[in-house]
């Protein structure tokens, strides 16, 4: 769903036959208006090989409606995941 919004969504990135590294978010399940928040992106290499990952995480504001309205933080990251191994 989210490759939706992605900025690459034109290219062929999606639907590839292999899927070498599994990701996930951890996310709270409720979040109180005027608090902070955390979200960790889990990653899982499961192949026998050294994958570096490049990446970017926006956190936007949204109303209710699910209209986005307002970037709120941005984050680029490049992390190297060893064989069998997760971040």
């Amino acid at each position: 769903m989210a490759y939706k919004y992605s900025s690459r969504k034109d290219q062929a990135i999606y639907g590839l036959s292999i899927e070498d590294v599994k990701f996930s978010f951890e996310l709270p399940d409720d979040v109180p208006i005027g608090k902070g928040v955390s979200v960790a992106l889990k990653m899982k290499n499961t192949t026998y090989q050294r994958r570096t990952i490049k990446g970017k995480m926006t956190g936007m504001i949204g109303f209710y409606t699910g209209i986005p309205c307002k970037d709120l933080k941005e984050e680029v990251f490049e992390i190297i995941v060893d064989p069998r191994q997760g971040e």
